[in-house]
């Protein structure tokens, strides 16, 4: 299943244990506003255990946007 959503969905299937792979794409540009959510948003009360990952393969794209993809250790 592909989860896309913003940073409050996808720090729930994470912090819930439900997200075996994460991509991340990296557009090449800086906007510098305040106030965003992160990628991965949930009350820090409420993170069960930190996510760690295993990068699995990075890949350069049209227009220099770079495609990271990790799976979740453990």
């Amino acid at each position: 299943m592909i989860v896309e959503g913003g940073g409050h969905v996808s720090g729930a299937f994470v912090n819930a244990g439900l997200a075996d792979e994460i991509s991340v794409l990296l557009m090449p540009l800086v906007d510098g506003r305040e106030a965003h959510p992160s990628s991965f948003e949930v009350g820090m009360e409420k993170w069960q255990t930190p996510a760690y990952l295993k990068l699995e393969s990075v890949e350069k794209l049209e227009s220099d946007v770079v495609w990271l993809r990790y799976t979740r250790k453990g």
